[in-house]
C-alpha cells in the first residue's frame, strides 16, 4: 500500500482502514499529493507533521479534513492560508479573526477580503492592508516604489485586481474617508498608483491613457458624497490632458468628423486584436465578418459622434423647464416626416409607461435615432438606437432646433455608405493578418 500511495494518492481510498491510520503509509500518501489527506483516520488528521506535509504538497485547500485541534493551531493554519486563501473558511473562529491569520491570507490573497468575517472586514486597519496587497501584486512592481517588494504574481489580470480592489475600498465607511483628509489621500494614492502601475506595464489595450479605474474611484465618491481627494482629482485631471494631447498628436490632420470615426475605428480595432491575443483569433472570426460587431459598433458609435457631440444639438434642460417650452410632437413628426428622404423610414409610436411617446428614424437597418418625449421635462431627447433609452446617454433637442436635426440625418445618409466602407476595409485587413 506505500508503494501504491507514493504513485497514486487516491489509492489510500481503497486502503484497509487500518492502513489509512498507518503513518508510514499517511506519510506516502500524502508526501505524493496532500489531497489524500481526506481518507486518513481521524488520528492521522490529528497528526501535525501529516497535515503540513499535506498542506505543502497540494495547491488547494486540505485544511478542511485535518482534526479541529489542528484547525486551531496557528502553525498548521498559516501554513495553510499561505498556501490557499480558502483554507481561511475552515480555521477555527478565534483563528479567523487572529491578526497574523488575517495579514497572511490577504498578503497573498487579497481577493479573499469577502469571505473573511464581518467584523474582520469593518476593521480600517485591515481594509487598508487588503488594499496594499491589491496594489503589491500587480505586474512589474519595480515600476511602483509603494511596495517594490512584491514576491508574488497573483495578479495577471488587471481587470479582477481592479474588483478586488473596489471590492476592499466600498468596505471603507463614507464618514471615515469625509472626516479624515489624510485617510481619503492614502487611498486615492494607492488607487493612483495602482493605475499607473498597470499603464506602465503596457497592458493597457488602447492607445490611450488608462483613467477609466480612477473614475469609477471617482464616481463612487460621488455616489457616497464623499469629497474627491486633491491627489486623485489632479491624477485624473493629468490623464485626460495626457489623453487629449496623445489624441491631437495622432488626429490633427483630420476634420473633426473624420477624428470622430478614426478614434472609433482605432478603438475596436485595438478591442478585438487583444480579444484575438487573449482568446485566439478564432473567436473574432463573426466579429470582423462583414455584418459582424466590429462595423456595427464602430459605425454606431461614429452616428452617436455626430448627433451628440458636433452639431451641438443639445440645450440645458433646466433652461427649458423655466422656459416653459412644450413640445408638438405632431409638429415635430411632420417636419421630420417632410424634411427627410423618402429613403428613410419614419415612425411613430406611443407609450403609456414611462415615456409618453416617440419618433424613430431609422437611418440604416442598424441604427436609428428616437426623439422621445419626456413627460415630467416635456423635453425631447435625442437616442441613438432603443437598447440605449434606458441609459443616460440621450442628449437634449430643443424643439426650434429640429431643422438642424434633419439636415444632421440627411448628413448622415450622405457619408455613411463612405465611412461604412473604409470599416469593412479595416476589418478585412485585420482578418487577413490575423489568418481568418
Amino acid at each position: 500500500m506505500t508503494a501504491a500511495v507514493g504513485s497514486a494518492w487516491n489509492a489510500l481510498g481503497y486502503a484497509a482502514e487500518e492502513l489509512r491510520g498507518d503513518r508510514d503509509v499517511l506519510l506516502a500518501a500524502v508526501s505524493h499529493d496532500g489531497y489524500a489527506l481526506q481518507f486518513a483516520s481521524d488520528k492521522m488528521k490529528d497528526d501535525k507533521e501529516i497535515v503540513l506535509t499535506a498542506i505543502d504538497t497540494y495547491e488547494g485547500d486540505v485544511l478542511e479534513y485535518a482534526s479541529e485541534r489542528l484547525k486551531d493551531d496557528k502553525e498548521t493554519v498559516l501554513a495553510a492560508v499561505k498556501r490557499c486563501g480558502d483554507s481561511i473558511g475552515f480555521a477555527s473562529e478565534r483563528l479567523r479573526h487572529d491578526g497574523d491569520v488575517i495579514r497572511a491570507v490577504l498578503d497573498a490573497y487579497p481577493g479573499q477580503f469577502e469571505n473573511l468575517p464581518d467584523d474582520v472586514q469593518e476593521n480600517l486597519d485591515y481594509i487598508l492592508f487588503g488594499l496594499e496587497s491589491v496594489v503589491k501584486h500587480l505586474p512589474d512592481p519595480d515600476d511602483y516604489t509603494f511596495f517594490a517588494d512584491s514576491t508574488s504574481e497573483y495578479y495577471t489580470d488587471f481587470d479582477q485586481a481592479e474588483e478586488n480592489f473596489l471590492d476592499i475600498y466600498e468596505s471603507i465607511p463614507s464618514e471615515a474617508l469625509e472626516d479624515d483628509p489624510d485617510l481619503n489621500d492614502r487611498v486615492s494614492r494607492l488607487a493612483v498608483g495602482m493605475n499607473d502601475s498597470y499603464y506602465n506595464e503596457g497592458n493597457y489595450p488602447y492607445e490611450d491613457v488608462h483613467d477609466g479605474f480612477l473614475r469609477r474611484i471617482e464616481a463612487l465618491c460621488e455616489e457616497h458624497d464623499v469629497p474627491v481627494s486633491p491627489v486623485l482629482k489632479e491624477a485624473i485631471n493629468a490623464l485626460r490632458r495626457e489623453s487629449e494631447k496623445k489624441k491631437d498628436e495622432k488626429y490633427k490632420d483630420l476634420t473633426p468628423e473624420e477624428r470622430f470615426f478614426y478614434e472609433n475605428l482605432d478603438r475596436y480595432e485595438t478591442i478585438v486584436r487583444r480579444s484575438a491575443l487573449k482568446f485566439g483569433s478564432e473567436n473574432e472570426r463573426e466579429y470582423l465578418d462583414p455584418d459582424g460587431g466590429f462595423v456595427k459598433n464602430c459605425m454606431t458609435s461614429f452616428v452617436k459622434d455626430l448627433v451628440y457631440s458636433l452639431n451641438g444639438l443639445c440645450r440645458d434642460s433646466e433652461l427649458w423647464e423655466d422656459d416653459g417650452y412644450e413640445v408638438d410632437l405632431d409638429k415635430a413628426y411632420g417636419e421630420i416626416s417632410s424634411r427627410l428622404s423618402p429613403r428613410i423610414k419614419v415612425t411613430r409610436n406611443a407609450h403609456d409607461s414611462y415615456y409618453s411617446e416617440n419618433v424613430t428614424v431609422v437611418v440604416t437597418e442598424d441604427i436609428s435615432l428616437i426623439l422621445v418625449r419626456d413627460l415630467p421635462l416635456k423635453i425631447l431627447n435625442v437616442w441613438v438606437n432603443k437598447v440605449d433609452s434606458g441609459r443616460e446617454h440621450g442628449k437634449r433637442l430643443a424643439p426650434d432646433r429640429l431643422g438642424e436635426f434633419c439636415d444632421m440625418v440627411e448628413h448622415i445618409l450622405n457619408i455613411y455608405g463612405k465611412y461604412k466602407e473604409l470599416t469593412l476595409r479595416r476589418a478585412a485587413g485585420i482578418r487577413e493578418k490575423l489568418g481568418l
